[in-house]
């Protein structure tokens, strides 16, 4: 792979980086004024159930997305890791070369497509989560 294209994919990973932030502090504000509410009605006692059930549901639905955000900035900063390494385009399983047009769709992936397929049948086999 040139140094333009790995360039150009920094690039890439950098804005998607500073997007992901940006929308991680966003949900924190809202997780925020969450609670604030649910402090101002009484933490949740005396509210109907279906509020409290709401509430708690996107309490929830924030955690998973902001748990999902703070994963794939960790991608980034791997694979912007192994850039400055000269590891970048490797598979980190096999050692073989990534695709090119994968790593344009997903400039975070570790893997080439084939150990990819084997991690996520791993993980629906034993229960584990495969990166991309």
């Amino acid at each position: 792979m040139n140094t333009e294209t790995i360039a150009n994919l920094r690039q890439t990973l950098i804005e998607r980086r500073e997007e992901l932030t940006r929308d991680l502090q966003h949900l924190q504000n809202e997780l925020r004024d969450l609670s604030v509410e649910q402090d101002a009605e009484g933490g949740g006692t005396g509210n109907h159930f279906a509020d409290d059930g709401s509430s708690l549901g996107e309490q929830e639905r924030i955690g998973t997305i902001e748990s999902n955000f703070r994963e794939q900035i960790a991608q980034i900063d791997q694979a912007i890791e192994r850039m400055d390494e000269g590891t970048y385009g490797a598979c980190q399983r096999c050692g073989q070369p990534i695709n090119e047009e994968r790593l344009e769709a997903l400039p975070y992936t570790a893997f080439c497509i084939d150990c990819q397929k084997f991690l996520e049948n791993q993980a629906e086999l034993y229960g584990a989560h495969a990166s991309s």
